[in-house]
């Protein structure tokens, strides 16, 4: 007999995660990448068996919100690009620069204090500039992006590996915002290429992107919901055939009947 610990648990389908990665993969074609996004422990599904799973099925890359998911994930032995779409503080650029973890970046002072690191440490530091076309949070205000990435040009061992921004309402069906959101992210890239500034990595494409906008899905995409079954909103196409991983389960612990007219509490 099977012993019982809990009387609630979840349980997680690993070839729905695998499936899904692939579904997504056959769509986006071998010359987009994959950054599959694992933050909060992997949407409450195991973030190291999620992305072992993912990182085997057609993922490069990973996302997480804090910095302390990528250390963990360094520490399991993961040794593809993490990305922390969260704000990093200058107190933990020491681990982003030695456990090679890409922060998202928005404040130079920040960075300076990356460049400082990475010249004592002899490493190369990887940032992704993000830009705010709309959100109203993270992110560096689309006329100030020029003059910035010109100030980071001028630190040793910094390198702009990406620029990336966030759509607020890309699930929606009216695509309105989210089609200006974007043209203000592209008229950031035509200035830059203008400028002879090349950034190897542009992103912009959530869940939502992937399914609906595939001119919107530049040289990666990163999905969060997607990975996990989940259409981001009932508003999207069903571009793709996507598995939803997690079942909550249960046990009923008693059943009572009680004659008519009898009390029930709460």
């Amino acid at each position: 007999m099977q012993k019982l610990l809990g009387l609630t648990w979840t349980e997680v389908n690993l070839d729905a995660i695998a499936q899904n990665v692939k579904n997504i993969k056959k769509l986006i074609g071998k010359k987009k990448e994959l950054m599959a996004v694992v933050k909060g422990n992997a949407y409450g599904h195991d973030i190291l068996e999620i992305s072992s799973v993912v990182l085997e099925n057609g993922a490069t890359r990973l996302a997480v919100a804090r910095l302390e998911e990528a250390i963990f994930l360094r520490k399991a032995g993961i040794t593809v690009p993490i990305l922390v779409l969260g704000l990093t503080l200058k107190p933990q650029a020491e681990s982003l620069v030695s456990y090679d973890i890409t922060p998202t970046v928005c404040e130079f002072e920040m960075i300076e204090k990356l460049s400082e690191l990475a010249v004592q440490m002899n490493k190369m530091a990887k940032i992704h500039l993000k830009v705010d076309t709309g959100m109203g949070r993270i992110g560096i205000f689309p006329d100030d992006v020029l003059r910035f990435i010109k100030r980071i040009k001028a630190l040793k061992k910094v390198e702009i590996e990406g620029i990336f921004t966030h759509f607020s309402v890309a699930d929606e069906k009216d695509k309105f915002y989210t089609e200006e959101q974007f043209k203000k992210f592209i008229e950031i890239l035509t200035i830059l290429e203008k400028e002879g500034i090349k950034i190897p990595i542009k992103h912009v494409g959530n869940s939502a992107t992937l399914l609906d906008l595939p001119h919107m899905w530049l040289d990666m995409v990163r999905p969060g919901l997607a990975i996990y079954g989940l259409y981001p909103s009932k508003e999207v196409k069903k571009t793709i055939n996507l598995i939803p991983a997690q079942q909550f389960k249960t046990k009923i612990v008693f059943i009572k009947e009680l004659p008519r007219g009898e009390s029930i509490s709460y």
